[in-house]
């Protein structure tokens, strides 16, 4: 696994800029008292996959709209969520996250207290996973059930093994194509979807 970059802005605006980088343009609000600002990130990537870390240190209403080319899931390590994924709600807390869909509209509000985990998996990567076991390429996406259980069973498995990855003395962490496809093939085997034709 690569290392964290660390970063620390004073403004929304660049928050916002310094969040886009990683994950998606959007918009930001912050609930502040008096005109404070203070956002802390750390963040790394491995291949087709992103992970941030984010503390908005305020209420924060994001608004990201169409996730084009990934699909965002996001668990909150503390404080709470609550998101709009296209119709459905879900309120998130450690141990229950979300897990977007490209072809879903998004967007959140987050407490004060909230320190969230965004895991950025790109389309692409997924579409690989899926003709590993296929035989050929999907010209289909996929919609996840938004709602991402982490509590108990295969979801908890699957929760232990990524902040297993997360860390430097992890025995496969090294192995940056095999660590992506078991983290994807796994969450395909216990998270609900449908696919749903590829946007243009």
């Amino acid at each position: 696994m690569p290392e964290f970059e660390f970063f620390r802005w004073t403004s929304v605006e660049d928050a916002r800029d310094g969040v886009s980088r990683y994950l998606s343009p959007h918009r930001l609000r912050l609930l502040t008292e008096g005109d404070a600002v203070d956002v802390r990130m750390m963040a790394t990537r491995f291949r087709e996959l992103v992970v941030t870390v984010l503390d908005y240190g305020a209420v924060a209403n994001v608004v990201p709209g169409l996730t084009a080319g990934y699909h965002p899931l996001i668990v909150p390590l503390r404080g709470h969520g609550t998101f709009h994924c296209g119709a459905e709600v879900v309120e998130a807390d450690p141990g229950v996250g979300v897990l977007a869909s490209p072809s879903q509209p998004l967007w959140m509000s987050l407490s004060e207290d909230t320190l969230a985990f965004v895991l950025r998996i790109n389309e692409r990567a997924i579409a690989r996973v899926r003709a590993s076991s296929a035989g050929y390429l999907p010209s289909q996406s996929l919609v996840f059930d938004p709602l991402l259980d982490l509590r108990e069973g295969d979801g908890l498995s699957w929760w232990n093994r990524v902040r297993s990855c997360l860390r430097s003395d992890y025995p496969g962490a090294g192995a940056v194509p095999g660590v992506e496809e078991m983290l994807i093939r796994e969450l395909l085997s216990f998270q609900p979807h449908c696919v749903v034709p590829r946007a243009e």
